[in-house]
């Protein structure tokens, strides 16, 4: 099959949206898929792709001829920009991962136009809850992660402490995560935390860790590579993700239970569809809430276990062969 893959995230930019992009590209090229990506990122002073062509910034006429060219527009997150891409006439099938709404969950004109647009095509939402307020026809495909990198090295006995990965801005809800290290110190628990990431609370955490008195606790790692990301896990016993927005999904958990770390994330939006069954959630904001789960794992090694049992089962279908397999037989149906 033809397939042009837009993408208006892509490499050399890195994010949850250009990873699943990998995972996917990675997949339809190894089945033998033709794909050509189209991207509003410039390749900069980093070496461009090898494995697939990539068009960057392309002009109208360019992106009406490759629409042409292909059995179906694939659009990995709606970009209007690749109006041209829409009007061809060729089958187009949409991926939600990210909200179509404003920071503040607003609508704007733009997201309404967005949300219309999309109606009127096969969509694939990365969870349940992205599915609140998209019409027309669609499907939940929950993401993949990387099992060429992220898996068990590691015993349960040999590990210690709570990670965190992500960007270092408020929405992460950092400060939960060290409010809890703090509250697992008074009740007899002190625990290692290492964050991974960079952004522009970072000195305002280190400020905070300082504050309550657990800095000693504390290590900030700045950005990592994934194969070292995937080491730290497999040294930790829980990835919490405190977040204090509504995650669309949450990959990270994905990648920390396949490290054999427990995900303790916040119960709101797609993470709980992320964790399933293999974590634990808090309510957002709840610090104590986020101690009292570790507490209750570090004291029950039955119900530890029985976590890891499940999260065996659940890894399983967030392969990338897997979830691939599910979009391009999205990708089939519409192209007929």
């Amino acid at each position: 099959m033809k397939i042009l893959f837009v993408c208006y995230a892509f490499y050399p930019s890195m994010g949850g949206i250009e990873s699943t992009a990998e995972h996917l590209l990675k997949e339809w090229i190894g089945d033998g898929h033709d794909v050509v990506v189209l991207t509003q990122i410039p390749i900069g002073d980093q070496p461009e792709r090898q494995d697939v062509i990539v068009k960057r910034q392309p002009g109208i006429l360019e992106q009406a001829k490759l629409a042409r060219w292909a059995d179906v527009v694939y659009h990995h997150n709606p970009a209007l920009s690749f109006w041209p891409t829409l009007v061809i006439g060729k089958p187009v099938v949409y991926s939600l991962h990210t909200w179509i709404a404003r920071q503040d969950g607003s609508i704007s004109k733009v997201d309404r136009i967005k949300r219309w647009w999309i109606s009127r095509s096969p969509w694939i939402a990365n969870s349940r809850a992205m599915t609140s307020g998209i019409s027309g026809t669609g499907v939940v495909i929950h993401n993949g992660y990387d099992d060429s990198i992220f898996k068990l090295e590691r015993d349960w006995e040999s590990r210690q402490g709570i990670a965190f990965v992500g960007r270092l801005v408020s929405d992460k809800g950092v400060p939960v995560l060290l409010k809890a290290a703090r509250r697992l110190v008074d009740l007899g628990f002190p625990m290692p935390i290492s964050i991974v990431g960079s952004g522009d609370e970072l000195d305002t955490l280190k400020g905070l860790a300082n504050e309550l008195g657990i800095q000693q606790l504390v290590t900030f790692h700045g950005r990592l590579e994934p194969t070292r990301i995937a080491e730290l896990l497999n040294q930790s016993r829980y990835i919490a993700i405190p977040s204090e927005w509504e995650e669309p999904f949450g990959i990270v958990a994905l990648e920390g239970m396949a490290c054999g770390a427990i995900p303790i994330a916040t119960r709101s939006g797609g993470l709980a569809e992320a964790i399933g069954e293999g974590g634990l959630l808090f309510d957002r904001g709840d610090f104590e809430g986020l101690a009292e789960l570790v507490v209750r794992l570090e004291n029950n090694a039955e119900e530890a276990h029985s976590i890891h049992e499940k999260q065996t089962a659940h890894l399983e279908t967030h392969r990338p062969k897997a979830v691939a397999r599910e979009y391009m037989g999205v990708l089939q149906a519409a192209a007929g």
